[in-house]
């Protein structure tokens, strides 16, 4: 299936040089949203990302509690993805940034194309940034569904609470949470105490999984796992409440990769 390239679409950001030219051998950096993540939000943490000298895609998804949304944006960034590296073999490193049990279902998707399509890819992903995610067992995430629907959901959503029954197997994406787990690469992992959506305990449970998940495997894997619990301020709200520190974790994946 063609789909439009990555670099073409309105949600690749780049600094062109003086010629007005991009630079595709600067490390890529993926956003992977929240679901309903607002575009002047999100656009804060693309910013911030160019400032470091980074090209940047961001994957929005609408407020989905269904997921079909989520699956075929997923799929589709897989090959966009892929595709974008054939045609930019200088792009060496690739980050990606993910917000919440939405981009983690969103990365969950797109990475299963990877893997089977351009494996070629993997190697070069050597960071990933997880904030405020991913829940760790089912009960969490249908809580996190819940959550976000009846506090966070837009208007016309709420209703869909109460088909939560007929969602619930949806929403049951752990067993997609090994894509993420047994990465070889660098995590920094960030919670919040006070988010109301994801218990950062369920984050920090998923952090330890990951470090497992190294210790035990059978390949060597010199890359580290960072985590960082904030105090205040909320689901994904951390760069809002704690910018500086936010930011020198950014420099800190950027730098351990």
């Amino acid at each position: 299936m063609k789909y439009p390239n990555l670099e073409k679409t309105k949600c690749f950001y780049s600094t062109p040089n003086d010629q007005n030219e991009i630079d595709h051998s600067k490390s890529l950096v993926i956003l992977y949203g929240w679901m309903g993540a607002p575009r002047p939000i999100l656009a804060k943490y693309i910013n911030t990302w160019l400032s470091k000298g980074c090209n940047a895609f961001s994957a929005q998804t609408p407020f989905d509690p269904t997921l079909i949304v989520v699956k075929k944006k997923g799929i589709r960034l897989g090959y966009q993805i892929g595709e974008y590296i054939k045609r930019h073999p200088e792009c060496k490193t690739i980050l990606l940034h993910q917000f919440s049990n939405g981009g983690t279902c969103t990365f969950s998707f797109s990475i299963e194309i990877i893997h089977k399509f351009y494996p070629q890819v993997i190697p070069l992903i050597k960071g990933i940034f997880l904030d405020c995610g991913p829940s760790s067992t089912f009960k969490s995430m249908k809580h996190a569904f819940h959550s976000a629907i009846v506090n966070h959901g837009p208007k016309r959503i709420r209703p869909l609470i109460l088909l939560k029954y007929v969602f619930s197997k949806r929403w049951n994406q752990t067993d997609r949470l090994f894509w993420l787990s047994e990465m070889k690469c660098n995590f920094i992992v960030v919670s919040n105490k006070e988010d109301d959506i994801i218990d950062y305990r369920e984050v920090c449970q998923f952090a330890e999984r990951i470090r497992t998940t190294k210790a035990n495997n059978q390949v060597i894997d010199n890359s580290i796992v960072i985590e960082k619990v904030f105090e205040k301020g909320g689901h994904v709200k951390n760069l809002q409440f704690y910018k500086d520190e936010y930011e020198s974790l950014l420099d800190k994946l950027i730098e351990i990769c």
